[in-house]
């Protein structure tokens, strides 16, 4: 508060008026003010980051801290061309694909994606990612929100340095085993299903040799191309 000052001041009355704007570093530490007038109605702040996208491998940069708690995870990864025309390349449809970098426009620039941004902000322990806050987005999120079976969950702790990684890991191996033994569930259902059908037949009577080996042999070729 010493050294610091209110944007505000700049103004001939001291206050931001409909289409103010200011464009400072964001190395600067910086805070906003609350909207205290009870007469006067709601205001919107639009906040733009022009930020580069890391570059492939060893990328030091980081993030400014507080340019994402503003922005929708749906609107991660796109670009100022986006905005051109956000009707057609910033609709929920394709928002969802480039959140989560599956898909853009052709001629159309990647931004950070929501799992880059995410990924970044844990490994450097930034704000909203700190292990602290793992158990608030697990029960939010995964348990509230999204009815993710705890069976399926890696351990939660809100101590560990490294809490994201060992509880995304942990997720990650347990959903892995459990569609391994699902996996195998449905070839020994199906397995059997079909010795039942080639010893019964569809009509009650016992199927050639020839029948048998034009059913099972490909369902076993197909089991141990798949498992092995």
């Amino acid at each position: 508060d010493e050294y610091g000052f209110r944007l505000s001041e700049t103004s001939e009355d001291g206050l931001w008026h409909a289409g103010d704007g200011a464009l400072y570093n964001q190395q600067t530490w910086h805070r906003g003010t609350e909207h205290v007038d009870t007469e006067a109605t709601e205001r919107v702040v639009f906040i733009v980051s022009f930020i580069g996208r890391p570059n492939l491998g060893r990328d030091p940069r980081q993030l400014s801290r507080g340019t994402y708690f503003h922005i929708k995870w749906n609107m991660w990864s796109h670009t100022w061309q986006d905005l051109v025309d956000p009707n057609m390349h910033m609709n929920k449809f394709y928002s969802v694909l480039r959140c989560f970098g599956l898909y853009k426009v052709t001629g159309r620039n990647w931004g950070y994606d929501y799992v880059t941004s995410a990924a970044m902000r844990i490994a450097n322990g930034q704000n909203g990612m700190q292990p602290f806050d793992l158990a608030y987005y697990v029960n939010t999120f995964v348990n509230d929100k999204w009815n993710i079976p705890k069976f399926l969950q890696g351990p939660v702790s809100d101590t560990n340095e490294s809490a994201w990684r060992d509880y995304m890991s942990g997720t990650l191996n347990k959903c892995w085993y459990f569609l391994g033994i699902a996996n195998v569930g449905v070839w020994v259902l199906y397995l059997f299903i079909m010795a039942f059908w080639v010893r019964v037949g569809p009509s009650g009577k016992t199927p050639s040799d020839k029948v048998t080996q034009t059913l099972l042999l490909p369902t076993l070729v197909i089991f141990i191309l798949t498992h092995v």
